[in-house]
């Protein structure tokens, strides 16, 4: 191997989490996205999506109605590819970790129930909702959910499940 083909070092790049942004409505300029309030761990306090981890044999598609319906309690009318995943370093680990992002609407007049992993829910403007996110993929997230299924009504291909 001469020196242009060495490898030195490697960061591997992983998914194995989803974000859901879960709307009141699409297609409609005031609709609201729910943000849920970490209930424990570093990030505890912290206003964020709906975020979990994919399980053995889980699509990510999978995954994210299944952290919708733990979390809060919800089961969704539609679910979507927001076409962006967050993607960030993570020190603690040596990994790229890259989730893609979905776009959940809301059973009409749905009751949120927490479960024990966040403390406080609240249904929120998306500008309000962005600037309440510590995490920069999650407001750049909610620009694209705006431009993409508040201002406009989302394209078909982007569908993933009648949910």
């Amino acid at each position: 191997m001469d020196d242009a083909e060495e490898v030195w070092g490697d960061v591997p790049v992983r998914c194995r989490s989803v974000a859901v942004a879960v709307l009141t409505a699409i297609g409609e300029r005031d609709a609201e996205v729910l943000l849920v309030q970490r209930g424990d761990g570093s990030y505890k306090g912290e206003w964020t999506l709906i975020t979990g981890r994919v399980e053995r044999d889980e699509t990510a598609w999978q995954a994210a109605l299944r952290e919708v319906h733990e979390e809060a309690g919800l089961s969704l009318a539609a679910l979507y590819s927001a076409g962006f995943c967050d993607q960030f370093y993570s020190p603690s680990l040596e990994t790229v970790e890259v989730v893609p992002v979905f776009v959940g609407v809301a059973a009409p007049k749905a009751q949120v129930v927490l479960n024990g992993e966040n403390s406080a829910f609240q249904w929120s403007g998306l500008r309000d909702a962005a600037d309440l996110m510590p995490f920069h993929g999650h407001r750049v997230a909610l620009d694209i959910v705006a431009r993409e299924f508040v201002h406009k009504y989302p394209a078909h291909w982007r569908r993933v499940s009648e949910a």
